[in-house]
């Protein structure tokens, strides 16, 4: 019973900090298969070698930042082998795997002037199809986005990459800042 008090306590607490100190509290994510010209779709012969770029873009005040956690997925069947997954930030430390959970972490702070800014890059051949290559959460840092000074940002995704088709919509719009504040306690609890 405290337990549950406590939760509920910390839950309007940090929800109603949140959404006072920056009700748009959002850092975004997407797929760019041409960083920087913002291409959410491409459409590769079979045997070519696709290349797309996870981006980091602000959708409110700019932050610097050094760590970003999440989780690729590639439609089954569009692939001749396993994506190479490559960290873009300097120093290019990574922890995790693609398909589980992949934290990558800079070795100098990233100026909020770089934004979008190209924080991996994930390479396969391709063998034809349809599909895309989703961003999902990361199982022990769910959408987090790590500044300089080891404040945690939470992040949307834009929107995925569409291989031989639109891409896939994100999530950006309409998302409450309960429920990033609510991800970052189920954290304190695990």
């Amino acid at each position: 019973m405290m337990r549950n008090a406590t939760i509920v306590l910390l839950v309007a607490l940090v929800g109603a900090g949140t959404a006072c100190a920056n009700p748009v509290a959002y850092d975004a994510v997407y797929v760019d298969f041409d960083p920087g010209n913002y291409v959410s779709q491409i459409d590769p012969e079979p045997f070519e070698s696709v290349e797309a770029f996870i981006m980091l873009d602000m959708l409110g005040s700019y932050v610097d930042f050094m760590t970003v956690s999440f989780k690729i997925s590639v439609t089954p069947g569009i692939m001749m082998d396993e994506p190479v997954v490559e960290s873009l930030l300097p120093g290019g430390a990574m922890v995790g795997d693609w398909a589980s959970g992949i934290t990558l972490t800079s070795t100098e702070c990233i100026d909020p002037s770089a934004y979008p800014y190209p924080i991996a890059r994930v390479t396969f051949d391709y063998a034809g199809g349809e599909g895309a290559i989703t961003i999902g959460d990361h199982p022990d840092y769910p959408r987090w986005v790590v500044d300089c000074n080891d404040g945690t940002h939470i992040y949307c995704v834009l929107w995925h990459g569409g291989i031989g088709r639109p891409a896939p919509p994100g999530d950006c719009e309409g998302q409450p800042v309960e429920s990033a504040s609510w991800s970052v306690i189920k954290l304190l609890y695990r």
